[in-house]
C-alpha cells in the first residue's frame, strides 16, 4: 500500500514504480551493472532490464562501457533523473510523516528492528534454496 500512495503522489513524473525504485537505487550507487540493479531490487535480470531500456529512452540513464570489459555495462542516471530526486525525497518525507508521525520513537526502532531481522533471515534461507 505504501508503494500505491508513493505511486499516485508521484504520477507527474511519469514514471512507473519500478523505474522509480531503480533510479533511487542507481541515485545511491551510481554506476551498478544491470546484474546488481536486478539483485538490489530483488527482480529478474530480462525484467531490469525493460526497465533500463525505458529510462535509457526516457533520458533518464545511460549505459556505459566497463573499463577493460566492454561486454559488461554499467548504468548511470543523468541530470534529468539526478533532477527529481529531491521531489522523490520530498514526497518519500512527507508521506513517512503522515504515516508514522504518531507513533512513538522507540516503538518504531523496535518494529524496523524485529523485521530487518526477519528480512535477513529469509535471505538466508533463500539463500540455501538455491
Amino acid at each position: 500500500m505504501l508503494r500505491t500512495v508513493f505511486d499516485r503522489r508521484l504520477e507527474a513524473t511519469e514514471l512507473t514504480r519500478a523505474q522509480w525504485q531503480a533510479v533511487v537505487y542507481l541515485f545511491r550507487s551510481n554506476g551498478l551493472t544491470q546484474t546488481e540493479l536486478a539483485q538490489q531490487l530483488d527482480v529478474e535480470r530480462a525484467t531490469i532490464g525493460r526497465v533500463i531500456d525505458k529510462l535509457a529512452a526516457a533520458g533518464f540513464v545511460e549505459r556505459r562501457d566497463q573499463i577493460g570489459d566492454r561486454r559488461v555495462k554499467r548504468v548511470f542516471v543523468t541530470d534529468k533523473a539526478i533532477s527529481l530526486v529531491p521531489l522523490m525525497a520530498e514526497e518519500a518525507s512527507a508521506i513517512y510523516q503522515e504515516i508514522f508521525g504518531e507513533i512513538d520513537r522507540k516503538d518504531l526502532e523496535s518494529t524496523i528492528t524485529v523485521l530487518n531481522g526477519v528480512r535477513d533471515k529469509l535471505r538466508t534461507i533463500a539463500g540455501k534454496l538455491k
